[in-house]
């Protein structure tokens, strides 16, 4: 509980705090910190905690609380750039500034920003330093309202703990004078990338001035940790609310993780209000332990509330945080170096003149036609091929992923190759497919027929009706072929450009893409498109031919397949009830066998015309089978 007033002059003597800061921890920290100040974060994700919020949520009296510093303050505008905050402990007081630059800034413009230095050190003037910053990367000019440079804050004391922090711009809803609606865009961007590194720890700093609802933060945070796994909530300005008050009851239960629950919880604050505003850090510690050991505040445990339990605390889930992520960040680090060292390879030795140059692209085009020839012939032997069940490694093996659309292709053409599938009377229709009775489809061909006429006899049809039938039977083929044509494409230029990259550094594939193998490719494209139209145009167009056998034999299976199910109706319907259902029955009928004989020699089409429209459906089905 708060019932003991912290007395003047804490902040100046050794705390706790310090005894329980191991040398092992401030090793760790300040070799991620080196991490960082060498641009590793650009490569590999770097464990972090960062202090994120809505503009005059208390972001900046939180971070003075923590390090001593006085953080510029204003009702309307809040910080314009990430701030590092690194704070270690030490026998003497000292303040180190630095500017890390855009990686996308010119480098003459780096160089300048590297070589900033502060009009002072002294920490009373802090406020003053970060001004000098601010107007060193251009903050307001040329409309430049926020920067995507970083300033590096490193304090040390006796007094300090061994911490890290990353502040952030606060979130704001509406332009004003100071900030337009453009700058509303990069510091959702900027705030967001930080809150996307799957290893940052979001300290959300949440005034309650506000309804947490409407607080931009609540919303990030829930996005991009909804399940809370890596966010702990400050709760500042709660001597705002009115004692006894529903709102004050409502962040009480937000307090205690009840409302919005995050695995590391909340913490309670209380910032100097504008009356305050001249009273030393110390003072500042004794009006917060005051006003939270009244009034429902309480009631909430030690840990949970107060500048001097947030230190240990924050430093405790930083500790915590870099500990449980070192197996993954190592791990990610050697995947990085790997690939690191695998560019320093493409790179090759330096190629400073025309002879060392064509070594290297003479070395590079052997690399590259032995994996080309490797992944053509199906030789998967190099370690350039990878793991086959991934996907990275399947998409170089060009053998393979042809030969798998070639298998597709076969597929698409047997399953979706018929404009219509005709089916047999009693034969469920697919609903997957366009079916049709061969009753309905013959009713159709005889329209056609009728408008095809030659100097063909009754019963007999025009020849080119069934060329006719087949164009339209086939029209699918030219889609197919197209798509697969697509596939193939992308499978070449996917393989290709995967072996580029893997022999070349990236300038010389930019260059040889922009100067011969786009080229070639669109050549490629072209031969293939050309040759595919060459290959349909038989099937679209002109007189059907074949020699193959099959074309008769398929006429004839057809012919007797309808010959047997004629004959087959005609018994059932001679027999009636008494056709007997299994062929090897005992039974004994007694029939007339010239009444037999007349019904199966029967007549079995009456209509010509529909003998000659089921004629000619026979003879196209057969030609599509062998064409």
């Amino acid at each position: 509980m708060y019932g003991q007033v912290d007395k003047p002059g804490h902040d100046e003597s050794p705390t706790p705090l310090n005894r329980i800061q191991s040398e092992d921890h401030e090793e760790v920290l300040n070799v991620i910190d080196q991490l960082r100040s060498e641009g590793i974060s650009r490569y590999v994700n770097l464990p972090q905690l960062i202090v994120c919020g809505d503009q005059s949520s208390g972001k900046s009296s939180v971070l003075e609380a923590i390090s001593g510093l006085n953080f510029p303050k204003k009702d309307n505008v809040c910080t314009r750039f990430a701030t590092e905050l690194i704070l270690r402990r030490a026998p003497e007081s000292g303040l180190k500034i630095s500017i890390y630059p855009d990686a996308d800034r010119p480098e003459k413009e780096k160089m300048r920003l590297r070589n900033f230095k502060p009009p002072t050190l002294a920490l009373e003037h802090f406020a003053d330093i970060v001004k000098s910053a601010e107007n060193v990367m251009g903050v307001g000019e040329d409309d430049l309202a926020f920067s995507k440079d970083v300033l590096r804050v490193e304090v040390s004391g006796p007094t300090q703990p061994h911490l890290t922090l990353v502040d952030l711009p606060g979130l704001y809803h509406a332009p004003d004078e100071h900030q337009d609606i453009d700058g509303i865009t990069f510091v959702e961007f900027l705030v967001r990338w930080y809150m996307e590194n799957p290893r940052s720890v979001m300290l959300a700093v949440i005034s309650a001035k506000s309804e947490i609802a409407l607080q931009k933060v609540t919303a990030f945070t829930r996005e991009v940790d909804p399940k809370g796994a890596r966010t702990l909530g400050i709760i500042t300005k709660p001597d705002t609310l009115p004692k006894g008050s529903e709102m004050e009851h409502s962040f009480y239960l937000l307090a205690q993780n009840r409302r919005v629950e995050f695995r590391l919880g909340w913490h309670v604050l209380k910032n100097r209000t504008f009356e305050e505003r001249c009273c030393t850090l110390a003072e500042r510690h004794q009006l917060e332990a005051k006003f939270l050991s009244q009034s429902i505040w309480s009631s909430l445990p030690r840990s949970q509330a107060g500048i001097h339990t947030l230190v240990p605390r924050l430093s405790a889930v930083l500790k915590d945080h870099i500990l449980s992520q070192m197996p993954s960040f190592i791990a990610d680090t050697q995947s990085s170096f790997r690939d690191t060292r695998s560019s320093l390879r493409k790179l090759g030795d330096a190629r400073q003149t025309l002879s060392e140059q064509r070594r290297y692209l003479l070395y590079s085009s052997e690399r590259y036609s032995t994996l080309m020839n490797n992944s053509l012939n199906g030789i998967y032997l190099d370690p350039f091929f990878g793991d086959s069940l991934d996907e990275a490694g399947y998409t170089k093996r060009l053998r393979a992923v042809v030969q798998d659309r070639l298998s597709g292709f076969s597929d698409a053409m047997e399953h979706r190759g018929e404009q219509i599938k005709i089916i047999d009377e009693g034969t469920d229709l697919d609903h997957k497919r366009s079916c049709m009775y061969r009753t309905d489809f013959v009713e159709e061909v005889r329209k056609r027929v009728r408008r095809s006429r030659g100097r063909e006899l009754p019963g007999n049809f025009n020849p080119s009706i069934v060329g006719e039938l087949f164009y339209q039977h086939a029209r699918p083929w030219e889609t197919i072929v197209g798509q697969y044509t697509v596939y193939l494409l992308k499978d070449v230029r996917s393989a290709t450009m995967s072996t580029l990259k893997e022999v070349l550094d990236e300038h010389s594939v930019e260059g040889l893409l922009k100067h011969f193998v786009n080229y070639r490719l669109s050549e490629l494209e072209e031969d293939l498109r050309a040759k595919t139209a060459e290959l349909l145009e038989p099937q679209q167009a002109g007189h059907p031919i074949t020699y193959n056998r099959q074309f008769v034999e398929n006429i004839q299976r057809a012919r007797d397949q309808h010959l047997r199910d004629s004959v087959t109706n005609k018994l059932k319907a001679f027999f009636g009830a008494n056709y007997p259902g299994d062929p090897y029955s005992s039974s004994k009928l007694a029939f007339c066998m010239q009444d037999l004989i007349d019904s199966v020699s029967s007549q079995t089409e009456t209509d010509m015309e529909r003998f000659a429209c089921s004629e000619a459906i026979d003879c196209m089905l057969a030609y599509y089978q062998v064409s």
